[in-house]
């Protein structure tokens, strides 16, 4: 847990010196991993350095052998007709999927904000599950790793799988502590990493780390692959990731979850067309975004993809054997009920400690320092006025932005 810590407090060092800003491949030779994921690793380097690394294998407790290509592959009997499940849960205005390999591993990407935590906790009991192997957070945004850190605190999680992109949010902070706390064996996602375990037949890391001040471009996106059913998970990755995803994987799969909840940042026209799915998932709910872009929807649609909406389908589950799949929802027709933007937005000037945290970016110890400046100074009378609130600087006022209104 070291690495957590690390991130943890070089977070808290930020927060305290900036409060006002957000913020090759290794050959090897063989990596043998212990079928024990309590068992130390063994790491022969092509200078001969030896490492002793705390890594279980990915969904699966089998004997797995690291080839330099960072390939994993499990030698494991694959049964035959089962059935992967993939579930894509409606958290509102954010994201969160469950997938279940034929044999019962169990892989939590993203939980949406903080208070999604009840939803997903419900999901979970219902299916039965009362522990994951893997929970991936894609990327620190609140509307992603929210809802994972009251998971992390209930739920039995052997590991998580992070971008590695640091935040200075509460939540963020949350997060790290929560994973620290319950001593979850943490991994950074590395591009290009190809896990291939049966009978969840492969997992493919095409995106992670990115230097862009942009959380959105440090996004997982993940390839999972069963027989011939392909799933594209694209968290919040932009067309610049897409581009660059595209000049070095094969990205052709049936299903799209599409990436930032059908924002005009991503599922470029390129992008789909290389990706060629049947049939696209948006998740998303009542925003002040304009999700999904009816650009972005029209584009799917002249590809005679089908669409489905968590907003309009609430929770969506899609089985498959691996050669067809069946998807447990009605095709969206991109209609819905006009809904008031305002109606959602919490009006800071009035909003009391919890409502405050239902603001992307903010938990308790914001909530509590905008309750103290308002008691001192009295009611915003802008936007621009939350830079003067402790730890709050211009990149978390934009964070903020669209769901905050002065009343």
């Amino acid at each position: 847990m070291k690495q957590v810590r690390t991130m943890f407090f070089s977070v808290l060092i930020m927060l305290l010196f900036v409060p006002d800003e957000a913020s090759a491949e290794t050959k090897t030779k063989e990596h043998t991993l212990a079928a024990s994921s309590d068992e130390a690793v063994t790491t022969q380097t092509e200078n001969g350095i030896t490492d002793y690394l705390d890594v279980p294998p990915l969904l699966s407790n089998n004997h797995i052998t690291y080839l330099s290509s960072s390939v994993l592959s499990a030698h494991a009997t694959e049964p035959e007709d089962e059935e992967m499940t993939i579930h894509f849960l409606d958290v509102g205005q954010g994201d969160s999927m469950l997938v279940e390999s034929p044999t019962g591993e169990t892989m939590l990407i993203d939980g949406g904000r903080q208070w999604e935590t009840d939803t997903i906790l419900s999901y979970l009991e219902k299916e039965e599950i009362d522990e994951l192997d893997w929970v991936v957070g894609t990327h620190p945004d609140a509307d992603h790793i929210g809802g994972l850190i009251g998971v992390l605190e209930e739920v039995e999680v052997k590991n998580v799988l992070d971008s590695g992109k640091e935040h200075t949010t509460d939540t963020y902070l949350d997060y790290l502590e929560v994973i620290d706390e319950q001593n979850i064996n943490f991994v950074e996602a590395q591009e290009g990493d190809d896990v291939d375990v049966a009978p969840l037949a492969q997992v493919q890391i095409l995106n992670g780390y990115n230097e862009s001040s942009d959380l959105n471009e440090s996004s997982i996106v993940l390839r999972v692959s069963y027989k011939d059913i392909d799933v594209m998970f694209m968290g919040d990755a932009t067309e610049e990731n897409e581009e660059e995803i595209l000049e070095q994987y094969d990205v052709e799969a049936e299903i799209l979850k599409a990436g930032h909840h059908g924002a005009d940042t991503s599922t470029s026209s390129s992008f789909v067309d290389a990706v060629d799915p049947e049939a696209a998932v948006l998740s998303y709910g009542d925003n002040n975004y304009g999700h999904p872009d009816p650009d972005v929807m029209e584009r799917l649609r002249v590809h005679d993809t089908d669409l489905f909406s968590t907003d309009d389908s609430g929770h969506i589950t899609v089985t498959t054997e691996g050669n067809h799949y069946d998807i447990h929802a009605q095709p969206w027709d991109g209609t819905e009920e006009d809904t008031d933007p305002a109606q959602e937005l919490v009006n800071i000037n009035t909003a009391g400690f919890e409502e405050l945290q239902e603001i992307t970016g903010v938990g308790p110890t914001l909530a509590q320092n905008i309750l103290d400046y308002r008691e001192a100074n009295g009611p915003f009378e802008s936007m621009e006025e939350l830079d003067n609130v402790p730890y709050i600087g211009p990149a978390t006022i934009e964070e903020m932005r669209p769901d905050i209104t002065l009343g």
